[in-house]
């Protein structure tokens, strides 16, 4: 750092002079013609110098150190404003979660929870046992709602058959977009026959985020997806997923 005199000198480039020595007899008073010499032998030098130095002083009002001091004031309001934003961007919450059996000798719901780890996570599970099996036969409607005055219908109510779709996923880009969501963590990943329960693992917020708020963007709002299960040509079940998008 250059706060010292000396070290502003060196800083700056400024040669400093030596003191010249007074002669080896060492009293007060020799020498002094030596000094005077030197002195005006110098003098251009002293004055570049002080110059340099009177500039150096100024160093608040000088553009190295301007630089110096702004710069870290941009970035951390820079790293401020991009904290603030990532925090008030658009967040999913799940709100509630209901499973209903339509037919219990078809079907039936093992488990279907909502569970919170913390303040911002959250994740929902079920199992779907089926009692007569194979199921060759699955057709879902699906519809998003959105809250207004009571759930209304918003954008999507289509009813697919799952067979089929599964087999030939591009023919129904709305259908694929909901089914992306749950991809990874359901065994509902191949067409019929099926021949096990069904089981949904740990949906949790940060996927269905990335979905709503990246992959496809969704108004601020509260939303209810539900999707009726009909197997083997019976109506078996209803799934109702509530979400705040804020």
């Amino acid at each position: 750092m250059c706060h010292t005199l000396e070290a502003a000198y060196k800083c700056q480039g400024v040669s400093l002079l030596p003191l010249p020595q007074s002669s080896q007899s060492g009293k007060i008073g020799e020498g002094a013609p030596e000094i005077m010499q030197k002195r005006a032998e110098h003098e251009p030098l002293r004055q570049e110098n002080e110059g340099k130095l009177s500039k150096l002083l100024a160093f608040p009002e000088d553009h190295q150190y301007k630089v110096m001091y702004v710069k870290p004031t941009f970035f951390f309001r820079l790293l401020v404003l991009s904290l603030i934003m990532e925090e008030i961007t658009s967040r999913v919450e799940f709100t509630n979660l209901k499973c209903m059996p339509v037919d219990k000798d078809i079907a039936e719901f093992d488990y279907c929870t909502l569970k919170a780890i913390n303040r911002t996570y959250k994740y929902v599970s079920g199992k779907l046992k089926l009692y007569k099996i194979p199921i060759t036969k699955v057709k879902v409607n699906f519809g998003l709602f959105k809250r207004f005055n009571g759930y209304k219908p918003f954008l999507y109510n289509q009813t697919i058959d799952a067979c089929y779709f599964l087999n030939h996923q591009k023919s129904n880009p709305v259908a694929k977009y909901f089914y992306d969501i749950i991809r990874g963590i359901t065994n509902v990943n191949h067409s019929c026959p099926y021949n096990h329960d069904i089981v949904v693992d740990r949906l949790s917020t940060e996927i269905v985020n990335h979905h709503l708020t990246k992959v496809l963007a969704y108004p601020d709002g509260d939303y209810m997806l539900e999707s009726r299960w009909i197997l083997n040509d019976i109506p078996s079940a209803v799934i109702q997923v509530y979400v705040s998008l804020s």
